[in-house]
């Protein structure tokens, strides 16, 4: 009896070492690929974008637009990315 006990439990700490070596391996491939995802990730700027369909000579107002992160290497060439427009240079005064 005292040796299948010892059977029995050196078995279940055999298990318990393989499950426990499992999921290391399993957390350090995973933070692996965060870290690659990471270092993809295309810098961006803030942008304005139109938050609605807008009909051609609308003049356009702080509710129509929305700051968006663009990928900073899909700008126009004439793109302004220093800074944003303060509202009252881009914005129609009424």
């Amino acid at each position: 009896m005292r040796m299948v006990f010892s059977l029995v439990m050196v078995l279940g700490l055999g298990l318990a070492g393989f499950a426990a070596w499992k999921t290391s391996q399993f957390i350090n491939v995973t933070k692996a690929r965060e870290q690659a995802a990471l270092r993809r990730i295309v810098p961006t700027v803030e942008v304005l974008v139109a938050n609605k369909e807008l009909p051609f000579g609308h003049v356009l107002t702080p509710e129509d637009v929305v700051k968006v992160a663009w990928p900073k290497n899909a700008l126009p060439e004439n793109m302004r990315v220093s800074g944003l427009l303060c509202m009252a240079d881009w914005v129609h005064a009424s």
